[in-house]
């Protein structure tokens, strides 16, 4: 549902979700802010999430779409604020690159997160990627190995561009695997950058990730300090 009528013809599509890391959901994120894209529409389905935000003075929906033009790029953003539930997904992804298709884009962005336990101990690279059968653009590094899967709705928007020739690149920055991961986040958005010849800042991402990793720090001395307590290392005296 467009808010807003735009021609989109030749539009590049970026989105990913939360999935490992939320690396896509937090790049796609920081992508509409730092190129200041303009919300035109969003997407609604039969079991669209009961759930909205209220973010910048405004109510923020489960799945909204995002525009932006820079240095002569159509940019088009699907920020995935809520999972699709899992019966609805394969529907979702079929949508969405059926939309893409109707409306003549010209190639689809995808974003992820790949667990650093998969990365070679000597590998130099920091991501991996997934390109279609069609996808003819140059690929910014290597592409994934065999033995490892992409898996949830990122997989399906992979799989659907496979089915119906729709030129998709996939981007897997190595992530952690149990939280947010922002540091991951601005490789994939550096990446993207190089790609398109589009400036973007990725300087709060990586203060994000410091501010995490203090957060960590600081929860894992207070564990340790619980650990030690429970064990009558530490006594207390009035």
């Amino acid at each position: 549902m467009l808010k807003k009528r735009k021609n989109l013809r030749g539009s590049i599509l970026i989105t990913g979700f939360q999935g490992i890391g939320a690396v896509g959901y937090i790049a796609t994120k920081h992508l509409i802010r730092e190129l200041d894209a303009k919300r035109i529409g969003f997407i609604l389905s039969k079991f669209m999430s009961d759930v909205v935000l209220f973010e910048d003075g405004r109510v923020i929906l489960p799945y909204e779409i995002y525009y932006a033009s820079k240095n002569g790029l159509k940019l088009v953003f699907i920020l995935n604020n809520a999972q699709p539930v899992i019966y609805e997904r394969a529907a979702y992804a079929r949508k969405i690159i059926e939309w893409c298709i109707e409306n003549s884009f010209n190639r689809g962005i995808f974003i992820g997160g790949l667990g650093k336990t998969a990365r070679e101990p000597h590998e130099q690279s920091d991501f991996k990627c997934v390109p279609s059968s069609s996808y003819n653009f140059k690929i910014p590094g290597p592409i994934l190995s065999k033995e490892l899967v992409v898996i949830g709705p990122l997989a399906l928007l992979i799989a659907f561009s496979e089915i119906y020739d729709f030129p998709s690149l996939t981007i897997l920055p190595y992530s952690e695997t149990l939280r947010p991961d922002p540091a991951a986040a601005a490789i994939a958005v550096k990446i993207i950058g190089n790609m398109l010849g589009l400036k973007v800042s990725v300087r709060k991402l990586y203060e994000d990730a410091k501010t995490l990793e203090q957060h960590l720090k600081r929860f894992e001395e207070f564990q340790r300090f619980l650990e030690r307590r429970a064990h009558g290392r530490i006594s207390h005296y009035m």
